[in-house]
């Protein structure tokens, strides 16, 4: 029994904490007009589980709409783990700037420390454009340092295997 607890932790594959919750939430299947109606389980930056008498079957296209300290919060995702009865597991997708922030701000007043939070998109495509400015490659550690942090925070051309054109 004990040995399975230790299986069970070395395959965790969650790259953020998910945070308790108890509030209510919408959950539409794409296309679809009537909302399932959910209690949110648990949040993190990549996703949510919503408990429902009826989840919607594994790789459904949903839009989920959560109320988070008085701000909506609509996000568009995809249904990753199903449980009948119980409920299920949604792995974000598209999100508009702001409802970025928004679930930035809330998951830091769940108790979420801001560095384990995901970095901005759009800071990220930028630094990248800038990279390839004045390189032709990319290397794997500038990369995660950009998916990281969403910025470079070293001087390019101090960065190993840069390629200046």
């Amino acid at each position: 029994m004990e040995q399975q607890k230790e299986t069970h932790k070395s395959t965790e594959r969650r790259r953020y904490t998910r945070y308790p919750s108890d509030r209510g939430v919408q959950c539409w299947k794409i296309p679809g007009l009537a909302p399932v109606w959910g209690k949110l389980q648990d949040l993190s930056p990549e996703g949510c589980f919503i408990e429902t008498a009826d989840p919607f079957p594994v790789g459904s296209q949903v839009r989920v709409l959560l109320m988070l300290f008085g701000q909506q919060l609509r996000v568009e995702g995809q249904v990753r783990v199903s449980k009948s009865k119980r409920g299920m597991g949604v792995m974000f997708g598209k999100m508009k700037p702001e409802d970025i922030d928004r679930l930035r701000d809330a998951l830091i007043r769940m108790g979420a420390p801001q560095k384990q939070l995901a970095p901005d998109w759009e800071m990220m495509v930028r630094a990248i454009e800038d990279w390839f400015q004045t390189h032709d490659n990319l290397p794997h550690a500038t990369f995660l340092q950009i998916r990281d942090t969403g910025e470079l925070t070293d001087d390019p051309e101090e960065q190993p295997g840069a390629n200046v054109q």
